[in-house]
């Protein structure tokens, strides 16, 4: 079944999914509740929880305290462990402070990226938005009553805009533009090798 409704509103999660689930790894490896590790950072019991889902960035002060009770917060963030994760002890050293710029480092290019990759999204949205809309004029044109999304999306002369909606996040409808008949039939045509002139001299 195809959702018709295109989500202009859909954000991504402010967390990549594979950094939460590094974050909860982390944190059942050194043998902490989510409570234990809440008490740890100063922070409430449903902010981690959030972090785990992907539903909130986690913030350098956090991941420094977290780095104070054993976890690698390096592997959190890149996925490569470093020989041996921060000590119990909070540090105020040379070494810390790498640590710090590290992390901030990190979480600025995955913040950034996050950013690129919404803004890309929503930019293919609001395209989609623009051919659907010069669509539907056009089948108002061709007297086409009440069209249905994947109609519109497959209405000649134009061919279904396959890039635009992968970009804007609609998988489905581009799986299902590609396999339509008035699709197929249009890609089969638009391969035929061209009549031979010389025969109809």
């Amino acid at each position: 079944m195809i959702d018709e409704n295109i989500d202009m509103t859909d954000q991504p999660q402010s967390l990549p999914p594979a950094m939460s689930a590094r974050f909860r790894e982390e944190r059942q490896r050194i043998g902490m509740t989510q409570a234990d590790i809440a008490h740890a950072a100063g922070v409430y019991l449903k902010t981690i929880g959030r972090f785990e889902l992907g539903k909130n960035a986690v913030s350098v002060l956090v991941l420094e305290k977290c780095a104070g009770v054993g976890m690698d917060v390096n592997y959190v963030l890149t996925g490569r462990r470093i020989a041996q994760a921060a000590s119990a002890a909070p540090c105020a050293n040379e070494e810390c402070s790498s640590l710090r710029a590290t992390v901030r480092q990190v979480v600025r290019e995955e913040m950034a990226a996050d950013a690129a990759q919404k803004a890309e999204k929503h930019r293919a949205q609001m395209d989609l938005q623009l051919e659907l809309r010069k669509r539907r004029d056009r089948a108002h044109d061709l007297g086409v009553v009440e069209p249905s999304l994947l109609d519109l999306l497959t209405l000649p002369p134009d061919p279904p805009p396959l890039a635009l909606l992968r970009a804007a996040g609609r998988h489905d409808l581009a799986e299902a533009c590609a396999s339509h008949p008035t699709a197929q039939a249009r890609s089969e045509a638009g391969h035929q090798p061209p009549a031979d002139q010389g025969a109809s001299q």
